[in-house]
């Protein structure tokens, strides 16, 4: 789903769409964004508190700052900002979520 989103803003991006569609597109993923963090959060509610603590704190600091990206750009989204997206997104997932998981397994 979050693939999907984020090829489809891409393509409006890069095509220079109407920005009406465009931001409702980027509400869509801040929107998923919220639900994965949320999931994630629930699904590792088991784990000792710090460890969740600073989970919480990584998602609430990405959330903060790539809507702040967006409104320091209000009248564009643009490619930067989708990067700066991808690049956390994958970082968080590769890094901090495998750690998670592997505590969860023990």
């Amino acid at each position: 789903m979050l693939a999907g989103y984020v090829n489809e803003l891409a393509e409006l991006v890069a095509t220079d769409t109407n920005e009406e569609a465009i931001n409702l597109l980027f509400n869509k993923i801040v929107n998923y964004t919220q639900y994965h963090c949320d999931t994630e959060e629930a699904y590792f509610s088991n784990l000792n508190k710090s460890d969740l603590m600073l989970h919480k704190l990584q998602h609430k600091h990405f959330l903060e700052l790539f809507i702040q990206l967006k409104q320091e750009d209000s009248t564009k989204i643009t490619m930067t900002l989708l990067e700066t997206y991808l690049d956390w997104f994958v970082t968080h997932v590769r890094d901090e979520d495998i750690k998670l998981v592997q505590k969860q397994s023990r």
